[in-house]
């Protein structure tokens, strides 16, 4: 999803949102240089694409790809365009601060081949009791096993069918290919009184807070371990867990309170810990378009390719009140159609402008 914000002669940037656009004009600097353009090579053909001139815009927006937002912008006429996107990361921090986070010198991402992590039943220690499970990724119902094939912030339910005829629910968030500066599960253990203790490891980041849920009722615990009386059945447990470095998890696990707790699941932190590891944060993306054809460079071998960002300046404000950055960039890689084909080379240098939220 991405909406997009028109620059002309009055540099038009937008603040993104999932229901409406709202554009901000700003004014450009008092300057016969061209404020935001493109210029190159791609394959045997060069290309010069100068914001204001022969028809050509520039456009920011923020593409949100499997859960993380893109901070993009794209320069085009009618016939050529480029667009250029950085991946966010520190995804699991509030208010983590992109400017900061972003190299100098990004990686190139790239489209996955093999899975990073597999969904299914057989990863759980009550496997045996679960008949079936029906994982639901951001809300499409995908079947018993399935394949995540890209990296991404993902909501994930499982809605279990046990050998006893009885079903539950449990729904956890799942990062995958970005880094995650804290990972401990949700632990539990059940007793045959119907009661049950559940704690949150101490890991290398202190915790700050958490506040616990029973079938989604606030309860009145704040420490990271607690003992509750699980009522008859199946029960949800929901910690939401704040860290002392801004990092903020949440996790839930079900509790069975029959005996031999047979319909207990834990938390989907093993799909976390087992996942291939890969880091796209902050990683840069490139798309080219030319007489129609799209070619893009996650799609291409770019593992020996190379972007040096030589200034990353802060440009201004717009109306909503978010960051403007214009970027300086001498960008060296390869591209290739969705179609299919070979790998086509693609450089230039440019100046692009970023809303940064």
């Amino acid at each position: 999803m991405k909406t997009k914000n028109i620059f002309l002669l009055l540099i038009t940037l937008g603040v993104f949102t999932f229901s409406a656009c709202k554009k901000d004009k700003l004014l450009p600097p008092e300057s016969t240089d061209p404020v935001f353009m493109a210029s190159g090579n791609f394959g045997a053909q060069s290309f010069s694409v100068v914001a204001g001139d022969d028809d050509a815009y520039m456009y920011t927006m923020t593409n949100v790809v499997y859960g993380v937002e893109v901070a993009s912008g794209e320069l085009a006429n009618n016939n050529f365009g480029i667009e250029l996107g950085i991946y966010n990361g520190q995804i699991d921090k509030m208010n983590a601060d992109f400017e900061s986070g972003m190299s100098l010198t990004p990686t190139f991402s790239e489209k996955m081949t093999t899975p990073i992590t597999t969904l299914s039943a057989n990863y759980f220690s009550n496997s045996t009791f679960i008949q079936s499970i029906d994982w639901v990724v951001d809300g499409m119902s995908l079947g018993v096993t399935v394949p995540i094939m890209n990296p991404g912030h993902y909501n994930v339910t499982a809605n279990i069918s046990y050998m006893d005829g009885s079903s539950a629910s449990l729904t956890n968030d799942l990062i995958l290919g970005y880094e995650r500066s804290v990972n401990e599960p949700l632990n539990y253990l059940e007793y045959s009184d119907s009661t049950a203790s559940l704690w949150i490891p101490m890991g290398n980041v202190p915790i700050q807070s958490v506040t616990w849920y029973l079938n989604n009722v606030l309860l009145p615990q704040v420490a990271d371990s607690i003992g509750i009386d699980i009522l008859g059945g199946i029960n949800e447990i929901r910690a939401e867990i704040i860290y002392t470095n801004g990092a903020t998890r949440t996790r839930s696990v079900l509790v069975d309170s029959s005996p031999n707790y047979l319909r207990s699941i834990e938390d989907f932190t093993f799909f976390e810990e087992s996942s291939v590891n890969i880091l796209q944060d902050f990683n840069i993306l490139v798309k080219l378009t030319s007489n129609g054809m799209i070619y893009e460079s996650e799609l291409a071998d770019n593992s020996a390719s190379t972007i040096q960002i030589n200034s990353f300046e802060y440009y201004g404000l717009n109306n909503a009140g978010n960051k403007v950055y214009k970027v300086d960039a001498d960008v060296s890689c390869k591209v290739r159609s969705a179609a299919g084909g070979v790998d086509i080379p693609l450089s230039f240098s440019t100046i692009f402008g970023f809303e940064v939220k």
